[in-house]
């Protein structure tokens, strides 16, 4: 019967050492899937500041110098938030205060989709591509005049 006690003692012994040792890689393992999957949110958080930081470039007000409409041309936009609004019509058909680039949304750095407010009063898809950080180009999906548009940031 000792060698069985004994047996029954060591695998004890052992049983009671290697527990803890399980227990901690199994918290090991946890805590780094669950490190991993925090990354992976902060890297997620990261990119939408950064998208939300490519609509910022846009804040700010812009003036028409060139389009296929020289009519709406010195025309100038105030940008907030995602819409831009009419601050100045200049010989152009449309009323101050209104939204002329509204649903503005990032696609990358540089390029955005918008809707764009035509001379009749309807919205149209559009976008917008910045370069150098003060020059905005749109052109507006619709064909007709002012489908092709040259801003700058004032």
């Amino acid at each position: 019967m000792k060698t069985n006690f004994t047996t029954t003692k060591k695998a004890y012994t052992l049983l009671r050492r290697t527990i803890p040792i399980c227990i901690l890689f199994g918290l090991l393992a946890i805590s780094a899937c669950t490190e991993r999957a925090v990354d992976r949110i902060f890297d997620e958080i990261d990119a939408l500041e950064e998208d939300t930081g490519s609509l910022t470039k846009l804040k700010g007000h812009w003036i028409r110098v060139q389009s296929n409409n020289a009519s709406s041309d010195n025309m100038i936009i105030k940008m907030t938030g995602n819409t831009g609004e009419i601050i100045d019509r200049a010989q152009s058909t449309f009323e101050n205060g209104a939204i002329k680039w509204n649903a503005i949304e990032v696609v990358d750095s540089e390029r955005f989709f918008h809707q764009e407010l035509g001379s009749d009063g309807l919205y149209y898809e559009g976008t917008m591509k910045l370069s150098q950080d003060d020059t905005l180009r749109i052109s507006v999906v619709s064909s007709g005049s002012g489908n092709l548009q040259k801003w700058v940031k004032n």
